[in-house]
């Protein structure tokens, strides 16, 4: 903790402790230095509220508290500080609404950016501050309208509100908006209507960003024209269609020299005239837009150009080879064209390639590994690749991710390409027609982050190298033809989020202990694995334990270092008897299936312990006893196969309380008992019970044993008629209700239902033949007595 003493030295002008993480605890409230001008205790540990002491620092100029843990709401004292000239409050966690500033009339930068800060910005807040050069108020969550008098403030050159909830319209400028703004940043928000006209009157605007917003209407690019010292544009992601009349109302020479454009989403059909003759663009981003035909071979010609984006187009080829001599291209994506024809060669400086999702046919070629020497993200996948994979592709290469997979890929897979110098996160080569053995005789340090082998013709056995692999996340091997026992060498990797080895020939018991906390996915289906499965097999399954603590938009994914690209990673599960091909994978999404193999035994009880599981499939198996009652607990299941095994006993009742569930197969068992009614387990097909020659009732045609026609004196045809009990009950009452409940029967609608349900339930106990049926009529819902058929 901070000395608090040294906050009471008279001539103390100054307080500077920036970058020190030892200072933490509670920011002390005590009476400051009346003389202190900087305060400065950025980057700290100091948490709690600001104290409304600091309303007393009358000389304070300077007050950085940022990259700090305040929280809480900010004091309204913070409005007496009125010889500030800079505020920083940014990267806490302060909350609640902002004090108005218009006291601070010296204050120049005001950053309160990075917090949770809540509430409408009004035209009082920052009023009258003439001196104010930058406004910072993005990642946080203001609502409502953006005032116009912000752009008013005469000195303001820069204006952040990106990553807020603003709404609502931007009017037309007036004419005494300020002539100094320079960077304007609105991305992130849920602005609507039109983009004013007016705003392309700013001539010293450089930095424009709407993207992520709900812009709508029709914008001619011959407008950009007018912002004479724009350099960077991004329009993208919004409900816009642009269009471009440069040619026909101006020469493209007029415009700005831009380096980077972002037009992503913009309905763009033709690419912009004006890009022809940029000669500074360093960056070009026209993704998701329905560009066709040829690219054109100005593009290659931008010198300067690193950063090339054209992928979700309908792009087929290139006016001119990709490869021309000076260009300085870093990355190039062009993934989910149409482009056709043999591999075109890289750019000789990119490090990030992306050809997927195409039509290219060719081989790869054998020297691509001199092609390659700087690329680090490789992605060639979904095209028409066919022959092997050359050795070469490890030559001076240190790939950090290489996707080739859904193509037509032959032959073995190079021995030094898993291990690749321990630089490979990702390595993608599923859906292919490789062969041969996955080689065990790897060495050295693994970095990988993401193996994916499925649907393939590998043989041998799983590799122990693996074993290294501390970082990993995601093994797929499954669909191929590999001949080993359960992987417990992967036991201990506490990183693993999915495991998946269906259809293979694995046999063998699940023995060992594994420590996975993070396990989301396990597939194990379609093997020969037997014995019983073990009750701590489970046990450290965290992941699946917990219900809630993640959000549905958080999806399992990998962030390089070196590139602000995301991978995705991908995975196909059997859900609800279809084959499901998941594209993102949401960190809330479970599964496990250990379907089509030999195990036996009693189903775990602890199973029940992972509360947050989606899909649970052990059908096929030799599993014997009861059904857990435990597997009520799985509140979240959407999908429960038991099918084709052992089972005996009765359908516990805790199943009904599963409410989200779709899908329920506990067909081929030796179940017995009445299926329990009055639940959503009746709602599934009669197929999801059939072959358990002991289940009785609803949704089988089949009733329980004992139950027969009632009497004949009831005079009912019990093939082709039914009784509807609810009259016969109500005469039966009348006669029951004789005496002193009559008069309470007939005046209190409480004591009636009441008495109707004891009736029902003592005419239900004596005659074994009825049963409750439920029915609906005018949107209601009544449960009726009635006469079952045989």
């Amino acid at each position: 903790m901070f000395p608090q003493k040294i906050f009471q030295i008279p001539t103390l002008t100054l307080i500077y402790i920036s970058d020190n993480f030892e200072l933490n605890g509670f920011f002390p409230d005590f009476p400051l230095n009346a003389y202190l001008q900087r305060l400065v205790v950025a980057r700290t540990n100091f948490s709690g509220q600001l104290p409304n002491s600091i309303g007393n620092l009358r000389n304070l100029t300077t007050l950085d508290l940022s990259s700090s843990q305040f929280n809480e709401t900010l004091p309204n004292s913070l409005s007496n500080l009125t010889q500030l000239v800079e505020l920083d409050l940014s990267i806490n966690s302060f909350g609640g609404s902002i004090p108005s500033l218009t006291l601070c009339k010296k204050l120049e930068r005001a950053h309160l950016d990075g917090n949770n800060f809540i509430g409408e910005i009004t035209t009082t807040h920052f009023a009258g501050l003439t001196n104010l050069v930058e406004l910072n108020l993005k990642d946080n969550f203001f609502t409502g309208v953006i005032p116009f008098s912000i752009f008013m403030l005469p000195s303001l050159e820069a204006i952040q509100l990106s990553k807020n909830e603003f709404s609502g319209k931007l009017n037309e400028f007036r004419n005494n908006v300020s002539n100094s703004i320079i960077y304007l940043d609105l991305s992130n928000n849920y602005l609507e209507g039109h983009i004013p006209m007016s705003l392309f009157q700013l001539a010293t605007l450089a930095y424009l960003d709407l993207s992520f917003n709900k812009f709508s209407g029709t914008l001619d690019l011959h407008m950009v024209s007018k912002l004479g010292k724009l350099d960077h544009l991004d329009l993208s992601n919004n409900n816009l269609s642009l269009i471009d009349t440069t040619t026909s109302k101006s020469n493209s020479s007029l415009f700005p020299i831009i380096s980077s454009v972002r037009l992503i989403s913009c309905n763009l059909t033709t690419f912009p005239q004006f890009l022809k003759n940029q000669s500074s663009l360093y960056e070009l981003d026209l993704s998701n837009n329905h560009l066709a035909g040829k690219i054109p071979k100005w593009i290659w010609k931008h010198k300067s150009l690193d950063h090339l984006n054209l992928s979700l187009n309908y792009l087929t080829n290139w006016e001119e080879p990709l490869l021309t001599n000076g260009s300085n291209l870093d990355i190039v994506d062009l993934n989910s064209n149409q482009l056709q024809g043999p591999l075109p060669a890289p750019p000789p400086f990119v490090f990030y390639l992306d050809y997927s999702n195409n039509n290219l046919s060719s081989f790869i070629p054998p020297s691509i590994g001199s092609l390659l020497s700087k690329i680090v993200f490789l992605y060639l996948s979904s095209n028409n690749l066919n022959g092997s994979i050359p050795e070469s592709i490890c030559n001076d290469s240190w790939h950090a991710e290489l996707d080739l997979s859904n193509n037509v890929l032959t032959g073995a897979i190079p021995k030094c390409l898993i291990p690749m110098h321990g630089t490979l996160n990702i390595l993608d080569l599923s859906r292919n027609k490789l062969n041969g053995t996955i080689d065990t005789l790897f060495h050295g340090t693994c970095e990988l982050r993401t193996l994916n082998l499925n649907g393939n013709y590998l043989h041998g056995k799983v590799p122990k190298y693996l074993a290294n692999c501390k970082s990993l996340e995601v093994l797929d091997l499954g669909n191929n033809k590999i001949q080993d026992h359960f992987p417990c060498f992967l036991k201990s990797i506490a990183t693993l989020s999915i495991l998946i080895l269906r259809s293979n020939n694995l046999h063998g018991p699940l023995k060992c202990q594994v420590a996975w906390p993070h396990i989301q996915i396990l597939d194990l289906a379609s093997n020969n694995f037997s014995d019983r499965i073990s009750n701590s097999f489970f046990e450290t399954w965290k992941a699946m334990m917990k219900y809630g603590n993640l959000s549905k938009s958080d999806y399992l994914q990998f962030e390089s270092q070196n590139s602000s690209k995301i991978y995705q990673d991908r995975a196909t599960v059997i859900s609800k008897n279809r084959e499901m091909q998941l594209v993102k994978i949401q960190t809330i999404f479970t599964s496990v299936d250990l379907s089509c193999n030999k195990f036996e035994g009693l189903i775990p009880e602890e199973l029940g312990q992972l509360k947050a599981l989606y899909i649970l499939n052990l059908s096929h198996n030799a599993f014997s006893g009861h059904i857990p009652s435990s597997l009520g607990n799985l509140k979240n299941l959407e999908s429960l196969d038991l099918s084709n095994n052992k089972l005996t006993g009765e359908i516990p009742t805790q199943l009904a309380s599963i409410s989200f569930l779709e899908f329920l197969n506990l067909s081929n068992n030796h179940l017995q008992g009445r299926i329990p009614t009055g639940t959503q387990i009746q709602s599934f097909e009669a197929a999801s019970f059939e072959g358990n020659d002991g289940l009785c009732g609803p949704p089988l045609t089949h009733n329980c044993s004992g139950d027969s026609p009632p009497a004949s004196s009831f005079n009912v045809d019990y093939k082709e008629s039914s009784i509807d009990w609810n009259f016969i009950s109500v005469e039966l009452g009348i006669t029951f209700g004789i005496g002193i409940i009559v008069l309470p029967l007939l005046f209190c609608k409480s004591w009636r239902i009441w008495y109707w349900e004891r009736v029902d339930n003592l005419l239900y106990r004596i005659f074994p033949q009825l049963d409750w049926v439920y029915e609906y009529h005018g949107g209601q819902g009544y449960r009726t007595l009635r006469w079952m058929r045989n």
